[in-house]
């Protein structure tokens, strides 16, 4: 009886144990659960918050670009950097291309300044179309030095129209394939090729007659 007795306490002591087991393991499963998932929810919404911030930054620098834009005055100075920045480029492509220094030898062999405004041509350089330029014929009489047009009005702008050694270049061999003591002349700023027919006699002369 003590034995039996013995035997059925026990099986009730080990019912008791197991139940406990089952049921603590069930309350620590669900701990682990709950604990899980706040952790998880909280990671969540730390990463939401940080790319929420993120994403506020970078629209706020495009605000600040846009209105900067939109200002007057920053387009102003844009545009006055952008001018700096052009004119240095300029310089460097000159500088580069050595425009500035070019010079022609003199028959002295000393170098001076081309002259970019007008330059000699050939006879047959002048009688060909250049771009639109009109071709002008005038007459230099040596004597009295006196330069008239076709119309035998006098010119006395001729340092804007010739280089200035244009009395010594008659009878040069550029233009030798011409008529006889001729030179010619394209002005760049005028726009004309100009023809100018030496004559040894004054023109006051003609007048007189």
């Amino acid at each position: 009886m003590y034995r039996e007795g013995r035997e059925k306490g026990g099986r009730r002591m080990s019912g008791r144990v197991i139940l406990a087991f089952i049921f603590g393991a069930a309350a620590g499963g669900a701990g682990v659960y709950f604990g899980l998932k706040d952790f998880y929810e909280k990671q969540t919404e730390a990463e939401i918050d940080e790319m929420r911030a993120y994403y506020e930054e970078k629209m706020n620098d495009i605000k600040g670009v846009v209105k900067g834009l939109e200002s007057p005055k920053n387009g102003q100075k844009r545009a006055s950097e952008q001018l700096e920045e052009d004119k240095t480029d300029y310089q460097e492509i000159i500088k580069t291309l050595n425009y500035n220094t070019v010079a022609k030898k003199t028959e002295n062999n000393e170098e001076e300044a081309p002259s970019v405004d007008k330059e000699y041509i050939s006879y047959d350089e002048y009688v060909k179309p250049y771009k639109g330029f009109e071709k002008v014929e005038y007459d230099y009489f040596s004597d009295d030095d006196t330069l008239i047009n076709e119309e035998d009005e006098m010119i006395d702008n001729e340092d804007y129209l010739f280089p200035s050694d244009w009395r010594d270049k008659f009878g040069d061999e550029l233009f030798e394939q011409g008529p006889d003591d001729i030179i010619c002349v394209r002005n760049f700023k005028s726009g004309m090729d100009i023809m100018v027919n030496k004559h040894e006699n004054a023109y006051s002369e003609l007048i007189d007659e």
